[in-house]
């Protein structure tokens, strides 16, 4: 009992130091320790801070360019989400996974992602969560070069910014605007100008 609170108290400690790898060899010796002992109890506290520490650590990494790094971080943190039954957790992590996907030009993988997101908010209600997931969707797919897709995207994103995103409504309608206008649509362009400046 005392090695577990130990190992605990080190790594929230060194969590405040802002030493995330120190503070994930205690959060991972604790859960070690919380495992083997059948302490589902200091299991859970452990997978919470794991979660936590991994998130930290994958964010340095997107920080400093390594992506694929990131991306490892998050599938552990990925794991000690589901096993702690954090949904909100697991589905923010895809999210982050996606998006490193995006930016080392993973378009495919970053579309599965950003799809398991969107149904993970749309699961939990998180409207939100659900905008964001649009939006990642709809840049995605542009970049594929599926304009009926992103456009697709753009206009479920719309429908939700209604209730509240002024800014990121203007965002969509103005990329909206832009694809129509590139397509020679231009009546369908100037209506998403128009909605742009209201």
């Amino acid at each position: 009992e005392g090695e577990l609170e130990a190992n605990l108290n080190l790594g929230l400690c060194h969590e405040k130091l802002g030493d995330i790898e120190r503070a994930t060899e205690f959060h991972e010796a604790h859960l070690e320790l919380a495992l083997s002992s059948e302490n589902q109890s200091q299991a859970q506290d452990a997978y919470g801070n794991l979660v936590r520490v991994y998130q930290l650590s994958a964010g340095r990494l997107e920080e400093s360019k390594e992506m694929q790094k990131a991306v490892d971080q998050h599938n552990k943190c990925l794991e000690a989400a589901r096993v702690q039954g954090d949904q909100l957790a697991e589905a923010l992590v895809h999210f982050r996974i996606g998006n490193c996907m995006h930016k080392m030009g993973e378009i495919k993988n970053a579309i599965e992602e950003f799809e398991t997101y969107l149904n993970s908010c749309i699961e939990l209600r998180d409207k939100v969560g659900e905008g964001k997931a649009c939006c990642a969707l709809a840049d995605a797919y542009k970049d594929l070069n599926d304009i009926d897709e992103s456009v697709r995207y753009l206009e479920m994103f719309l429908d939700l910014a209604k209730s509240g995103d002024p800014k990121n409504h203007a965002n969509a309608c103005a990329n909206l605007g832009f694809i129509y206008y590139s397509q020679g649509k231009f009546d369908r362009s100037v209506t998403y100008f128009e909605k742009f400046f209201e």
